[in-house]
């Protein structure tokens, strides 16, 4: 029987995301996050693999979408990436610190 997974399920979804769309490299991603760089690449690759076979493409409405609307598209979408690494990265230096003995209450 496997062993149980150390990190969340969605902890590694949102992981995935943000090597895919903030255009950072799987080390960059890894160390912000706190997870080491070849399980992160673990990740990634299993994602693929899943997202592969005969319904995989970009996912679009048929193709339909303009060069500017992709462009704009991109862009949002490493700004998004990009946001949600620093709120993840918040989010579990707070924790951490809340964890530490004599942590009582939120930092202010």
């Amino acid at each position: 029987m496997p062993r149980p997974s150390k990190y969340p399920e969605q902890f590694r979804k949102d992981a995935v995301d943000l090597v895919r769309t903030s255009g950072r490299t799987i080390r960059d991603v890894g160390r912000e996050l706190g997870v080491n760089h070849e399980t992160l690449r673990n990740w990634v690759s299993a994602a693929k693999r899943a997202e592969q076979g005969p319904a995989a493409g970009d996912g679009g409405a048929g193709g339909q979408v303009s060069p500017a609307e992709r462009e704009e598209l991109n862009r949002l979408r490493k700004k998004v990436a990009e946001l949600e690494l620093v709120l993840l990265a918040f989010s579990y230096r707070t924790l951490l610190k809340l964890s530490l003995p004599g942590s009582t209450a939120l930092p202010g």
